[in-house]
């Protein structure tokens, strides 16, 4: 992950959002954390927010608007669909991973369950996601 940055967090669980924005500092102290509920207001943050973030982490499960569905927002906007999207959601959804990665998601992660393996596992594919682009 390049230093510095912002990275917004679209999530309904404040445990979740916490958990992730932790992971994420752990990495990288430097980097900014936005945070939003749900897809609704992650898509208003995205429109308002300069400069863009360097990176999205969307629960795929959420009310209001799914992870899915605020993924298809995203790509239908030619300003928003430059930003890498990672999906991540329990391993009972892990079936949906084709799905998004087919509407555009740089990548899926599934939740780890130990709260110790979070930035490992954002690191991981973090550092994918960055291979990738420079493809």
């Amino acid at each position: 992950m390049k230093p510095g940055g912002i990275i917004l967090i679209i999530d309904d669980s404040s445990a979740d959002r916490r958990f992730f924005k932790d992971a994420i500092q752990e990495i990288d102290p430097s980097c900014e954390v936005r945070q939003a509920i749900n897809g609704v207001e992650g898509l208003k943050q995205l429109r308002e927010l300069t400069p863009l973030p360097n990176f999205i982490f969307l629960d795929l499960n959420m009310p209001m608007m799914s992870g899915q569905e605020c993924l298809a927002e995203i790509m239908k906007d030619d300003v928003l669909k430059s930003i890498p999207v990672i999906i991540y959601t329990t391993g009972e959804y892990e079936s949906h991973k084709h799905l998004v990665i087919e509407g555009g998601a740089a990548s899926f992660l599934s939740k780890p369950w130990a709260i110790s393996d979070i930035p490992v596992e954002i690191r991981r594919v973090l550092e994918e996601v960055e291979i990738r682009l420079q493809l």
